[in-house]
């Protein structure tokens, strides 16, 4: 799935993906292939991107995700 990560001043990440880990308001949510559309606020925390057996972490301190169309969209505040 195409993941891309964006704050106010620049694109943080944009590539594909395996999974991807998000902090939500409730807990933290997994997002794989092929998810139902979601559209939902995050809070402040960690990021991580799996893909091909390697993670990648990125720190926000808040924002929104979609999901839509095998894409996320995590709209971060910093």
């Amino acid at each position: 799935m195409k993941v891309d990560i964006i704050s106010a001043e620049r694109i943080i990440y944009s590539d594909e993906a395996d999974a991807i880990i998000v902090p939500g308001i409730e807990g933290y949510l997994g997002i794989l292939p092929h998810h139902a559309p979601l559209m939902t606020a995050i809070k402040g925390g960690d990021i991580t991107i799996r893909k091909d057996g390697v993670e990648t972490n990125f720190s926000v301190s808040g924002g929104f995700i979609e999901v839509m169309d095998n894409k996320v969209t995590v709209l971060a505040d910093e």
